[in-house]
């Protein structure tokens, strides 16, 4: 019942958030707008990904050539990683915003915090998760 439940809320919401973009169209296409904010999005996506990935191999680098540096041998090299990551995200993120004068509102100082997380967890894990993927599958074509 929960189940059912949850779902129709979900779907409720759903119906709810596209209400504005069907109720005034003065006299435009609705479907159009959609597919616009569409391909904004996938656009948008391509250059999130890339941004991450960039991120990603700027902390490994940077983990890379300073993990054997006299004092932080001592620190433990995960820890090392999301500490590397929230520099180089706060670092991007005033260098971006900067560049596109933007101002920096306190919301983005936290977003960039947590995409620090998401890139120390890609850092981490990362090659790993590849290698793991890379021998299941080249296990099955043999």
């Amino acid at each position: 019942m929960k189940k059912i439940l949850s779902i129709i809320i979900t779907l409720v919401l759903i119906m709810a958030m596209c209400v504005p973009v069907f109720a005034d169209s003065g006299g435009t296409n609705p479907i159009a707008e959609v597919t616009d904010i569409i391909g904004g999005l996938t656009a948008l996506s391509g250059i999130i990904l890339g941004a991450l990935g960039a991120l990603v191999f700027a902390v490994q680098v940077v983990v890379q050539l300073t993990k054997e540096a006299p004092r932080i041998r001592q620190i433990p090299t995960k820890l090392y990683v999301i500490i590397v990551s929230m520099i180089i995200c706060e670092l991007a993120l005033f260098i971006i915003a900067s560049l596109a004068s933007i101002v920096v509102l306190w919301y983005y100082i936290v977003l960039a915090a947590f995409m620090a997380f998401v890139v120390a967890y890609i850092a981490i894990y990362g090659w790993d998760t590849l290698k793991e993927l890379y021998l299941r599958y080249s296990k099955l074509k043999e």
